[in-house]
């Protein structure tokens, strides 16, 4: 998705400052690098049936839009990682 689409559809879909869930996929063992973006909130954990991957979900307060996507933008740095 184009960044600047992705911003306007945060400004206009949220108040700020405000809650924003993040949900991601990520190898379970990037899941410490994964959750060091995140250090005021206590993650939803899934694990994949087969072990090795696992679901993350994260509610935090943010800022704004800009805040939000450059959680994203640290995220996009691990391998592997499926943003949802």
């Amino acid at each position: 998705m184009d960044l600047e689409k992705f911003k306007g559809l945060l400004e206009s879909e949220h108040e700020w400052p405000g809650a924003y869930t993040f949900k991601f996929v990520v190898p379970q063992a990037d899941l410490p690098t994964l959750s060091s973006l995140f250090p005021d909130a206590a993650p939803q954990l899934r694990p994949s049936s087969g072990g090795k991957y696992v679901g993350a979900t994260y509610t935090m307060t943010m800022g704004g839009s800009d805040a939000v996507l450059a959680i994203y933008d640290q995220a996009a740095k691990i391998k592997g990682i499926i943003a949802l």
